[in-house]
């Protein structure tokens, strides 16, 4: 792989990542600056399920194909001998696969019945607690992908 599209690469896997953690980190500050100004729960629900589904969706997936790319040098052996020999890669994989699981079932359908109308505060309970999950995993597999831990 050449230097030129490594970097291009490298610049949207960073960009995908950044987007991602910055999505969801957004996500309960509009919540907050929404009930502050008393808009109504549909409404901002309706919001929410946008950036989520606009936004940190297709990020996630350019960060997952990107990495992917990166890790293996465009070959599949490459790809194999990174995932055998090394035990970081299968983490981080593990860990995005969690934060997807957790951001599609809890998170994504909690936030689709909010936006139906749907205004229980259990629901909103569990968006925050799904979120909040999703938000520590997403951290330890930064972490992982920054710190490559010798596994």
């Amino acid at each position: 792989m050449g230097l030129g599209v490594y970097l291009t690469l490298k610049w949207l896997h960073v960009l995908s990542a950044t987007v991602v953690i910055g999505g969801i980190a957004t996500l309960p500050l509009v919540r907050a600056f929404a009930r502050r100004e008393r808009l109504g729960d549909a409404p901002v629900a309706r919001i929410l399920e946008a950036i989520g589904t606009r936004l940190v969706v297709p990020a996630a997936g350019l960060l997952l194909v990107t990495g992917l790319l990166l890790a293996s040098g465009f070959s599949w052996v490459g790809s194999l001998y990174t995932l055998v020999g090394a035990r970081w890669p299968l983490l981080g994989l593990g860990l995005w696969v969690l934060i997807a699981l957790l951001m599609s079932t809890l998170v994504g359908a909690t936030a689709r019945r909010l936006a139906r109308g749907d205004t229980d505060a259990a629901l909103w309970t569990r968006w925050r607690i799904g979120l909040a999950s999703a938000g520590v995993l997403l951290v330890a597999a930064e972490a992982v992908m920054v710190f490559k831990p010798a596994l």
